[in-house]
């Protein structure tokens, strides 16, 4: 199995991880704002952007972690947000937590979702010549026609 890494702006980390049909990424504002709804637009734009890169969009969100530089802020980013992720078919599980961010951040999201377009997630790189790509299971289900099941794949 493969990990992809897609560098950060700051050394030692990747602003995204797509390992085993998952993504992990996290977005900031990079802003000097001081307006919540601001920076949590920028913030949500950037997941956007992040989540595109990885072959995946909003509606493959799992789970997202909010970090709020002010707990009281937590209204403003709610409602930017209920108009950012759409239906509940969008709704990942979602946790708000107050803590100090660096710099003039006032929110920092952290994400995993599923990878919506199987071709970036399956795709292998060609230095990895012994890593083939993984599909769905299909061993114990019966194909269509023949009426057997198929054998097993390990």
């Amino acid at each position: 199995m493969t990990i992809q890494r897609f560098p950060g702006s700051a050394p030692g980390r990747s602003r995204i991880v797509v390992h085993n049909g998952l993504v992990y990424t996290v977005a900031t504002a990079a802003s000097d704002s001081e307006d919540i709804a601001e920076q949590t637009r920028l913030c949500l734009a950037y997941l956007d952007k992040h989540l595109h890169e990885a072959g995946t969009n909003r509606s493959g969100l799992l789970q997202v972690t909010v970090y709020l530089s002010d707990m009281s802020h937590k209204p403003v980013f709610d409602a930017v947000w209920r108009a950012w992720i759409g239906g509940p078919e969008n709704w990942p599980q979602r946790a708000c937590v107050g803590t100090q961010l660096a710099g003039t951040d006032l929110v920092e999201v952290v994400a995993v979702a599923m990878v919506v377009d199987w071709r970036v997630s399956q795709s292998v790189p060609k230095s990895d010549k012994n890593v083939r790509p993984r599909f769905p299971r299909t061993v114990g289900k019966r194909p269509k026609r023949s009426g057997q099941l198929l054998p097993r794949r390990d």
